[in-house]
């Protein structure tokens, strides 16, 4: 019955899944203006990552705001979709990209293998870069070399993947993974995406089967 009850619920038929720091919040702000694109204004219910934000370590800085603002239980993560009529109902949380192998298999046993997924990279320097400065603004108080110095020390220690600089930038494996388990895999390069928005998100729109003459307002 509990299976049942779940399979009729509305739930995501699209995601982006990664990777951080490669302009998937601005590729967000573009789609959430389609009238036939929904996704939650929380951006990142991180919902397929449940087991590894719970099991965080209490050292990680950033495991409050990770708890505080994630939605990680069934219920909840599918009443973000209660009631919604939008062709596309998304989920744009980045970390599902590094997490594959926790990601995929309850992600097919919730919405199946025929879902959307795009894939957002970038050269994976820049990106690891990017990643680091933003944690510089409230968490990394070390230098970038020591940081990267630091990245499996902190793994050790039970960090959560946004201090995984370099981690986080190997796509290959992460990539390969979601290809091979999903029918519907689009990849997106963040060098691509910049030198031509407009039309980037116009073939988005069109891998998305949603109107691609709808003109977005600028938000770069």
């Amino acid at each position: 019955h509990l299976f049942t009850f779940f399979n009729k619920m509305i739930k995501p038929n699209f995601f982006i899944v990664g990777a951080p720091k490669s302009g998937t919040t601005s590729l967000f702000h573009y789609l959430e203006q389609h009238p036939e694109i929904f996704i939650p204004s929380i951006k990142e219910p991180r919902y397929f990552i449940a087991d590894h934000i719970l099991n965080t370590s209490d050292y990680d800085p950033i495991k409050e705001y990770l708890l505080r603002t994630s939605t990680l239980n069934t219920n909840d993560y599918l009443d973000l979709y209660k009631d919604k009529s939008q062709k596309v109902l998304g989920d744009a949380s980045i970390q599902y990209l590094y997490h594959y192998q926790e990601v995929i298999p309850k992600m097919k046993a919730l919405v199946g293998k025929n879902v959307k997924i795009l894939i957002m990279l970038r050269n994976p320097i820049n990106r690891a870069f990017s990643n680091y400065s933003h944690n510089t603004s409230s968490y990394e108080e070390n230098d970038f070399k020591t940081a990267l110095d630091q990245e499996d020390n902190r793994i050790k220690k039970g960090y959560n993947s946004f201090w995984h600089y370099k981690g986080l930038s190997l796509y290959s494996k992460q990539l390969d993974a979601f290809i091979n388990e999903f029918e519907n895999v689009k990849v997106v390069l963040f060098e691509d995406f910049i030198k031509d928005i407009e039309g980037a998100v116009s073939d988005i729109y069109r891998f998305l089967e949603v109107d691609s003459s709808f003109k977005a307002s600028s938000y770069l």
